[in-house]
């Protein structure tokens, strides 16, 4: 697993300048699709013990049978519109299966429903996060997500005002990341005390941090949605 907000703002910083590369591309249903991907997280989060579930919208089985669906609707038309989406998320799922092979935080298995451990892989997580314990991890990632994230909403912020454009999407974004800071700074807050008070209910407020999570990446997703990405640039 890799924080999916540090995906989001290289996309951002390099697609952007690269206008030849970035072609049909649209920013807006790339960031879409790296962030609908964070669900696998949720679930895995949320409803399985650590190292045995896997990531099933991260596998290339099933990113193949959702490209292929997209190719299917006849609604999805014009044929354009059709072909801008089918390539922003295969560029954002390509984007997210590969720096979680290389940079996740955990190894995971990207070849669902094949069952085998052997296929679980992170060249970071081998390297240097072997060693340190669940609990650890998640709290690292959580906190990298949730910066990154509320960086996202600040930038989108930055480049819509400086480029003249509309006060609404400014409003619905500003909202947002001051709900994600106090959202954050709650769960730190309680983690530190409840881990320094090694109190039993150390684990339910993981499911809270799940659960808020879960939260953000909605808001994310529907901020990203309803902005006009023509601004950002």
């Amino acid at each position: 697993m890799f924080p999916s907000g540090i995906i989001i703002l290289f996309s951002l910083a390099f697609l952007k300048r690269n206008s030849l590369f970035l072609g049909s591309i649209s920013l807006k249903y790339l960031v879409l699709a790296v962030l609908l991907l964070k669900v696998d997280y949720f679930i895995y989060f949320g409803f399985f013990e650590y190292g045995n579930q896997t990531f099933i919208f991260h596998s290339i089985f099933t990113g193949i049978i959702i490209l292929t669906l997209i190719k299917a609707i006849p609604s999805l038309n014009p044929d354009k519109f059709k072909v801008s989406i089918f390539k922003s998320f295969t560029l954002g799922f390509s984007i997210s299966v590969l720096c979680s092979m290389l940079l996740g935080f955990i190894p995971i298995n990207h070849f669902w429903p094949i069952p085998d451990s052997d296929l679980s892989f992170s060249l970071l997580a081998s390297l240097f996060f072997s060693t340190l314990s669940t609990e650890l991890i998640i709290i690292l990632y959580l906190s990298i997500e949730f910066v990154s994230l509320f960086v996202y909403g600040k930038v989108l912020i930055l480049k819509i005002a400086s480029n003249k454009g509309n006060g609404l999407d400014i409003k619905r974004a500003s909202i947002l990341i001051k709900i994600q800071k106090y959202l954050f700074m709650a769960l730190l807050f309680i983690f530190f005390v409840t881990y320094s008070m090694n109190l039993s209910s150390f684990q339910s407020l993981f499911n809270l941090s799940y659960i808020s999570y879960l939260i953000v990446i909605v808001a994310n997703s529907y901020m990203t949605l309803k902005t006009d990405f023509s601004y950002v640039g």
